[in-house]
């Protein structure tokens, strides 16, 4: 029969209170047992059974003793204690009881400490001081700053850890613009209608080169075509401007007005409008109109005709030429 199976629950206890580490005292060692702490009135049982498992121990060269100075006795585990108490395992037990082990002392470390409850078919063992499971503590390696297990004795008071939830921050939503309210007195403002100015405040318009000048009805106004994208005089449109230069020596003023179809861009039929007035402007200064009174302009929206048909862009192609009033 082997070491270990000779040891009794009270001295196999012993032993794994001893594997924490060496005890001064055997109250200590009783305590780490009980995982509390004893007292001489109501624990001089377990404290008597202790002691009895001490010498058993001694004895079989499992633990050795050591007084140090001032009288305290130390106690520690031996090599064959070691043994007794952890026999050499295959390493496929050895892996299971490690695996056991370990979910053991996480929930120990997680209760407290606990102790083994005595079972109806162990009563007979009750007396002999039954062995109750070491406690274990989790606490902070200073060094590394890991959280390790460690056996305890006394251990604290479990306490419920409640799990703390982090909640998002909420966006602050940037603060939306006041809408602008319209009063009712506002709204009645621009209700109304805007009065319109006495006549006598109007200041006079500023007159320009298109605005509609007044003819004499002396002689109506003319007007000569051109071709296609042309500011060039024909022989007819020659002849017109001659005829109409010969009843119009002694007018006041004349204005030549240049037009187009509504082929092409603004820009260019803008300059070929103003190409063709001033074609007319030298025409009617080589028939003797002094250039004093001739002036030009255009207009690109003047449309004599339609510009959906040939017909209609053809006369839309023009320049006309009209007598002005005189001051």
């Amino acid at each position: 029969m082997d070491a270990h199976n000779e040891l009794t629950a009270q001295e196999r206890a012993v032993l794994r209170a001893l594997l924490q580490g060496p005890a001064t005292g055997i109250r200590t060692v009783a305590e780490r047992i009980a995982c509390r702490r004893l007292s001489a009135d109501n624990d001089m049982a377990r404290l008597q059974e202790s002691i009895t498992a001490i010498r058993m121990l001694t004895a079989k060269k499992l633990i050795v003793k050591r007084q140090v100075e001032g009288g305290s006795l130390v106690l520690r585990i031996t090599r064959q204690g070691r043994k007794a108490i952890e026999p050499e395992r295959t390493l496929a037990n050895f892996g299971k009881l490690a695996l056991s082990l370990s979910a053991a002392y996480a929930v120990a470390g997680l209760a407290g400490c606990a102790t083994q409850p005595d079972l109806p078919s162990h009563k007979p063992l009750a007396g002999m001081g039954y062995p109750t499971i070491t406690g274990m503590g989790q606490v902070r390696d200073p060094q590394s700053g890991e959280l390790v297990f460690v056996p305890c004795n006394p251990c604290a008071v479990p306490t419920l850890k409640t799990p703390v939830v982090i909640v998002p921050a909420e966006p602050v939503k940037a603060a939306e613009p006041e809408p602008i309210m319209m009063r009712g007195n506002l709204v009645a403002t621009l209700a109304e209608p805007v009065a319109k100015p006495a006549a006598a405040a109007i200041p006079s318009a500023i007159p320009t080169q298109r605005v509609t000048p007044t003819v004499q009805s002396a002689a109506a106004p003319g007007h000569v075509l051109f071709a296609s994208a042309s500011a060039k005089l024909d022989a007819d449109a020659l002849a017109y401007i001659k005829r109409f230069a010969a009843t119009a020596k002694g007018a006041a003023g004349i204005v030549v007005t240049g037009q187009t179809d509504s082929t092409g861009t603004t820009a260019g039929n803008e300059r070929l409008a103003l190409a063709r007035a001033r074609i007319v402007r030298a025409a009617l200064i080589a028939a003797g109109i002094p250039a004093s009174k001739i002036k030009t302009a255009t207009c690109l929206t003047c449309f004599a005709g339609d510009n959906g048909t040939e017909e209609g862009k053809r006369i839309n192609r023009r320049a006309e030429i009209a007598i002005t009033k005189g001051n």
